[in-house]
């Protein structure tokens, strides 16, 4: 499952060895940190637009039966 916390702590503890293992050394290490902190940046985004939007639907979805189940009450 998508565990946004687990992924940002993961991405912290990276930099954290990465700081302390390369400190005088060339960036490349902290660079593809950083490209993989922003591309599960961006994989987060898709997953919190894919929420939202299913989420909406639901919303959606829960209102309409809510109307319905109100216009079959005023029947009666």
């Amino acid at each position: 499952m998508f565990d946004p916390k687990k992924l940002v702590d993961t991405a912290l503890d990276q930099v954290q060895k990465s700081g302390k293992s390369s400190q005088g050394s060339s960036g490349g290490e902290v660079d593809d940190i950083l490209y993989k902190m922003s591309r599960d940046l961006e994989e987060m985004r898709m997953k919190n637009r894919e929420l939202t939007e299913r989420l909406n639907d639901l919303d959606m979805q829960f209102n309409h039966l809510k109307n319905l189940l109100s216009r079959s009450d005023r029947r009666y």
